[in-house]
């Protein structure tokens, strides 16, 4: 040890005329020798010779001192050489048996401490049983799998991940059980570059789970905007209760409450499924539990809310269905416990005017738009279309709803979807993806390309409608729509109703 530190300290050269230096007593003890205990130093005036410095060069780039070295190189930098230790066994001191099969993974108790808060009281920490095997702290982790785990580790040397879709949400989860902070905003960041109408209630489901409140945020302004759209996704029939009521509770939802209610009743037959149940109106009440009363029955038509009770008996009580008939025909409201507040923010209650006083049967399609103009002396909302269905028996109908503005031929809204009729000759509603702002004595273009079988159509049809509301009197004036409009006019054809309303105050 003496001879080693001989060879590679040098005595500091006395400058001329300055005073003798200072030496420090642990490098005074290194550099000297004590003969024969009479306290006599002797001066250590054996050379540095350059074959030395030569041997030690090579003992760097022995790969048994892989800390210094990677493809033959000497690793200057401090993240570098750090990063070099990742699954490295060299001074390794706590190691891991991960998952199942516990496999087993090295690491270094320092490294993962600078990390995390967790593994620094877990890792330094007397109070915490410890199993020394080969001289590391054993610790099983049996909630997280392998790759998980490599991943976060080799995060915590190297600063670096490689995200997935399919692995961010087991990254997120152990870096929110380890406290790793930078990693879990990583995720997240991740999640909001790759959220969808598709995924967005997964991801909303565990930004809720793990507390990331502004990529919840995100999701919440997705379902606000496209709200049709992101509710006909299979990833809301397996959203949990928690994060469905978080949704319906929002006045931002752009969506009226009939659609609504039908894509409420998707997701409770789902969950009547897997809880093996039939799907009727009391099991589906049932299921719902205070999701029910989330809906904002108040806010449909009578006619739409019969209809409702009706084809789903037990989903409400008769009391509580008594309770919405008497506030749409009182002026002193019963108290109900069902919201009667607009969504979409400016929009009250929802009107329907209906073109035609006769229904008849057989109207074809043959690839052109039913199309028909109209002006409106206000200025109001449209939130979808009612249209006939199958004359056939029931069928799923594929149409593409347009509006445009007749002076300027500028398309304004359109929804390419379906919409699925039962048979008989009522009207099915086929909503538009948002609503629709329309202006006051605008001229303009409805119009439907609808694929399917012969369908009913309307006769006797009025060119002049009035509606009557709480804000005052609307009224619709229809004309024809030259061009090719596969017969629909004012007197007959498809089109047979506009769903819409007004803004608030």
């Amino acid at each position: 040890m003496d001879e080693a530190a001989n060879k590679t300290v040098k005595s500091p050269e006395k400058p001329t005329g300055a005073s003798k230096p200072i030496i420090p007593d642990n490098l005074r003890r290194r550099n000297s020798v004590n003969e024969r205990g009479t306290g006599n130093v002797k001066k250590n005036t054996n050379p540095i010779k350059d074959d030395d410095d030569t041997e030690r060069r090579k003992s760097w780039q022995d790969p048994s001192n892989p800390h210094f070295q990677l493809n033959g190189h000497y690793l200057a930098d401090l993240s570098d050489r750090v990063a070099r230790m990742y699954d490295n066994p060299l001074y390794a001191d706590v190691a891991f048996l991960v998952g199942e099969k516990e496999e087993r993974h090295t690491a270094h108790k320092l490294i993962l401490s600078l990390s995390s808060e967790v593994f620094g009281t877990m890792l330094y920490n007397d109070k915490f049983d410890q199993n020394i095997v080969n001289g590391c702290q054993e610790i099983k982790v049996p909630d997280i799998d392998s790759e998980t785990f490599k991943k976060v580790i080799q995060f915590m040397y190297t600063d670096t991940i490689q995200l997935d879709l399919d692995s961010v949400i087991n990254v997120l989860y152990c870096a929110r059980k380890y406290a790793i902070l930078n990693l879990e905003r990583r995720c997240s960041d991740f999640l909001e570059q790759h959220l969808t109408v598709e995924n967005a209630f997964i991801i909303l489901g565990q930004a809720k789970l793990y507390d990331q409140t502004h990529l919840a945020r995100v999701c919440f302004d997705l379902i606000d905007k496209e709200t049709i759209e992101v509710l006909k996704t299979d990833g809301f029939l397996e959203v949990g209760k928690e994060v469905l009521n978080d949704v319906f509770r929002r006045d931002t939802l752009r969506i009226m409450e009939p659609d609504l209610f039908d894509l409420v009743i998707r997701w409770a037959e789902a969950e009547c499924g897997r809880k093996k149940l039939k799907p009727i109106g009391e099991n589906m009440r049932k299921v719902l539990g205070e999701t029910l009363y989330t809906i904002r029955f108040p806010l449909m038509t009578l006619e739409e809310f019969s209809g409702l009770m009706t084809k789903y008996r037990g989903f409400l009580t008769d009391r509580e269905a008594l309770d919405v008939f008497l506030h749409h025909h009182l002026e002193e409201k019963p108290s109900i416990p069902f919201p009667s507040r607009s969504r979409y923010r400016v929009l009250g209650k929802e009107l329907v005017i209906t073109r035609f006083q006769r229904i008849e049967s057989r109207w074809g399609y043959s690839g052109s738009a039913d199309r028909i103009k109209f002006t409106v002396d206000v200025p109001i909302f449209i939130t979808a279309l009612g249209l006939y269905g199958s004359m056939h028996g029931p069928y799923q109908y594929a149409v593409k709803l347009e509006i445009t503005d007749f002076s300027s031929n500028k398309g304004i809204a359109i929804n390419d979807t379906t919409f699925q009729c039962d048979g008989s000759a009522g009207i099915f509603r086929v909503p538009f993806k948002e609503p629709v702002e329309i202006l006051a004595n605008v001229t303009y273009e409805i119009s439907a390309t609808i694929k399917g079988p012969d369908s009913h159509y309307g006769a006797k049809g009025l060119r002049r409608i009035s509606r009557h509301s709480s804000q005052g009197t609307i009224t619709f004036q229809f004309s024809y729509a030259h061009g090719t409009n596969n017969g629909t006019s004012v007197d007959d054809g498809q089109i047979p109703e506009i769903i819409f309303c007004l803004k608030e105050g």
